[in-house]
């Protein structure tokens, strides 16, 4: 079985891991191209799945393309076999051990804005300014994927960010491209995974698969 996803992260690791913990014991064989969406492979910061064959093209005649989860997986947890690269891992322990008692939220800014506003779903900056309020004796970790989200709440809670990569301000602003790397988007999902206290973005994968973890590990 050969299967492509050609969405980001949160909708990759999904479509993958529906249809492994489907056929986990057959071979299956993911194809995992790089694009605007998703800028590094699978096996660059994840471990080796068994069964699965990782390819980086279109060269196989493709019998899943989907960008969604296999629907016989709904509500069930996909992502035990899910496992950081050591390096990735040893940042994640790092980071969380400095920060000790922290909150975390994700802001989706670059893309997936108008879905949620048309839903009445889209949390306003100052709502999360006010969860933040909540836990005046918490540090805080921010993940998102927009310079100008991050450089407004860094300003407002400097003295409580302990750990930050700061996103450079972009040339250009493209409202569908993420202005972070995949490795940082990959720390920011365990980071706020390791908060005691998490608020994310409406109709974003990665805050879905961010809940999903975090439910997994009883936060």
């Amino acid at each position: 079985m050969i299967i492509y996803s050609n969405a980001g992260l949160g909708n990759r690791l999904r479509v993958l891991f529906s249809y492994y913990y489907l056929y986990k014991n057959n071979k299956i064989t993911m194809i995992w191209d790089k694009n605007k969406a998703c800028t590094g492979l699978f096996l660059d910061y994840f471990k080796q799945l068994d069964n699965v064959n990782f390819i980086d093209n279109i060269s196989e005649k493709i019998d899943i393309k989907t960008n969604s989860q296999h629907s016989h997986t709904k509500n069930i947890f996909i992502y035990k076999d899910l496992k950081l690269k050591d390096y990735l891992q040893e940042i994640i322990n790092n980071n969380i051990k400095n920060l000790q008692k922290y909150i975390a939220i994700h802001i989706r800014r670059t893309d997936t804005i108008s879905c949620p506003k048309k839903k009445n779903a889209y949390l306003s900056d100052e709502e999360y300014i006010n969860f933040i309020n909540k836990y005046p004796d918490y540090n805080i970790y921010i993940a998102t994927d927009n310079y100008e989200t991050q450089n407004k709440f860094y300003n407002l809670f400097k003295d409580r960010i302990k750990i930050i990569n700061l996103i450079k301000q972009p040339s250009k602003y493209i409202p569908s491209i993420r202005q972070t790397s995949l490795e940082d988007t990959i720390i920011d999902i365990y980071m706020c995974v390791g908060a005691t206290m998490f608020l994310g973005s409406s109709y974003s994968s990665l805050t879905t698969l961010i809940d999903d973890l975090r439910k997994n590990i009883n936060i």
